[in-house]
């Protein structure tokens, strides 16, 4: 994030930043769910890993929250065609 430290910036800040990402995986085509309803699932996301995400670990957050995204994608996949596509550590 260039050093800007995630915690301190406003929800909007954040979202303005990683919109592009967000509106990415909104536009994957999933059974049962809209481009608005996915991107609002996201930006749920956006707002759990800005929480949760800590700036001493092992990854920036453009990776935390893409990592968090595909997972989320991935459990709506699963629910679908029932199994497994989340984003898994080796």
């Amino acid at each position: 994030m260039g050093g800007t430290d995630v915690k301190i910036l406003s929800y909007e800040e954040l979202e303005k930043k990683f919109g592009g990402m967000l509106r990415t995986f909104s536009s994957w085509r999933i059974v049962d769910q809209t481009y608005e309803d996915l991107y609002q699932e996201l930006r749920l996301v956006l707002w759990n890993a800005q929480r949760a995400y800590r700036p001493g670990g092992n990854a920036a957050f453009g990776t935390y929250l893409y990592r968090a995204c595909v997972n989320k994608v991935g459990k709506l996949l699963h629910k679908i065609i029932g199994f497994d596509v989340r984003f898994h550590e080796l």
